[in-house]
């Protein structure tokens, strides 16, 4: 690395890196810098946990995000899917029960509508 990016701040990298303008090459070298610092920096300290009203004067900013990449071991991305596929079994059971629900409901008064033939 030739040091081009070195001197630009982290969010001017992050802007660098998003121009659609750029070649491989420097999109390349840009990626490596913000993995190089990411591998430096100390773990950022967690949100406030004081009580409410001492926080009441901070404000919320909006943000636009756009995540590029992210990094998951392969069995965690296995566990995640299972439990993920776990938790559908009740949600397809609820879903069902209400479609049934419906499908009785609407039967019924199609029924006393029609009345008997």
């Amino acid at each position: 690395m030739n040091g081009r990016f070195a001197n630009m701040s982290t969010d001017e990298l992050i802007q660098a890196r998003l121009a659609r303008d750029i070649s491989a090459a420097d999109a390349e070298e840009i990626q490596q810098e913000l993995l190089r610092r990411r591998a430096g920096r100390e773990p950022r300290p967690g949100p406030a946990r004081g009580a409410p009203e001492e926080r009441a004067g901070s404000e919320r900013e909006l943000v636009n995000v756009r995540v590029l990449d992210f990094d998951m071991p392969f069995w965690g991305m296995v566990v995640f899917m299972l439990k993920w596929t776990f938790a559908a079994i009740p949600a397809m059971l609820i879903l069902f029960a209400a479609a049934v629900a419906i499908w009785v409901l609407a039967g019924g008064a199609l029924a006393t509508l029609l009345g008997p033939r």
